[in-house]
């Protein structure tokens, strides 16, 4: 299961106004991996990091490593780098990093909890492995509700808008997996996948909610968007690789 158990983590009861569970994935020890290990065929260790909303925190945890990340820093134009003698890193959208970990391009990468429950998600032969959450970039999963609707009172309610309202998102998989998991059926022809600005989904494609990952709830507020049902929390970024590399 992609939500399997991982040590010490709690799951965060369901409530009203509070369908939420903490997310969780396979764990292997951190001993399988080490930067510094050897990349494919002698070369050098390829590893990304995400774009977005984790990239200077994934920049910052690798400078505290040791290595000199400046060639990377937000502000330039640069996407790949040596960093240190025998390890490059490249800066790329969530879609390349999964692409380059399938195929062997990548070694590892630093991606969103999000992005790791998508990919399981969206393929049960998903090779990568979460190896450790590295404890920074947790946000929410959160259904936002624009001013038009007003946020229902009782549950059944809430079922009931969820199942006939059309929901942005660029999560599709985990949202319909996260709502499944409450006995809640979405259509999937109700589904507008999105890559990105989701708050725009209401405007763009007349949805009448989103689903969106939400930090400190700023860009859903600027867009007249309310995050009123919290679906799960993520735990914060994780270092993964491959079944392969790990072999």
């Amino acid at each position: 299961s992609p939500l399997s158990p991982l040590p010490h983590s709690q799951e965060v009861p369901c409530g009203k106004n509070n369908m939420r569970e903490t997310a969780q994935f396979p764990f292997v020890s951190e001993a399988c991996w080490a930067p510094g290990s050897e990349g494919r065929n002698n070369r050098p260790l390829r590893l990304a990091i995400q774009k977005g909303e984790i990239e200077n925190k994934s920049l910052r945890y690798l400078r505290l490593l040791g290595w000199n990340m400046s060639p990377l820093a937000k502000e330039s134009r640069t996407v790949f780098a040596e960093v240190s003698p025998g390890l490059k890193v490249f800066k790329l959208r969530i879609g390349d990093i999964l692409s380059g970990l399938t195929m062997g391009a990548l070694d590892a990468a630093i991606i969103g909890a999000d992005g790791v429950l998508e990919a399981q998600l969206s393929d049960p032969s998903c090779p990568i492995v979460p190896v450790r959450n590295l404890r920074f970039g947790g946000c929410h999963f959160c259904i936002g509700f624009p001013d038009s609707i007003q946020t229902p009172r009782e549950e059944s309610d809430a079922v009931k808008l969820f199942q006939t309202a059309q929901i942005a998102t660029s999560l599709p998989r985990a949202l319909t997996y996260l709502f499944e998991r409450r006995g809640v059926t979405i259509d999937p022809a109700n589904v507008r996948t999105m890559s990105g600005s989701v708050e725009a989904g209401v405007e763009l494609f007349g949805a009448g909610l989103i689903a969106d990952r939400v930090s400190s709830g700023n860009t859903m507020s600027a867009n007249r968007l309310r995050p009123d049902y919290q679906l799960i929390e993520f735990p914060g970024a994780y270092l993964v690789t491959t079944k392969t590399f790990l072999e």
